[in-house]
């Protein structure tokens, strides 16, 4: 029987999801490396879809393999790995998410230009 094929995701920063993080499935087990300091997470996706029980103490062989496929995928691709705290961190500054003051998409119109129907509404 041929081995499953592995698939592989990978966020390095902050996404509004969670925190920056690796991971990768191969078949029945997912593996979750953060890069926040906490150790790996293993499983099993088969009897544990929402990820609920971290099995990676008891099946520590299950893990450290995976770990390893996960960092040797890291390697050949060039992966991009957070390097340690960033020095322009402000943390007096505001930890608001989203895309500028007013939240909206793109930013407010006066940031990202007049778009369509400015000038109409210009003239008004």
């Amino acid at each position: 029987m041929a081995q499953e094929r592995a698939l592989f995701w990978h966020f390095p920063c902050y996404t509004g999801q969670g925190t920056p993080a690796s991971a990768m499935r191969r078949g029945r087990w997912k593996l979750v490396q953060s890069f926040d300091g906490e150790p790996a997470g293993l499983f099993d996706l088969t009897r544990d879809p929402s990820e609920r029980t971290d099995l990676a103490g008891e099946r520590p062989e299950v893990a450290e393999a995976l770990l390893a496929e996960l960092e040797a995928w890291q390697r050949s691709t060039g992966a991009a790995l957070p390097g340690g705290p960033n020095p322009a961190f402000d943390p007096s500054a505001s930890r608001g998410r989203g895309r500028g003051p007013d939240k909206g998409k793109g930013g407010s119109r006066e940031r990202r230009g007049a778009g369509r129907g400015a000038q109409r509404r210009q003239d008004r």
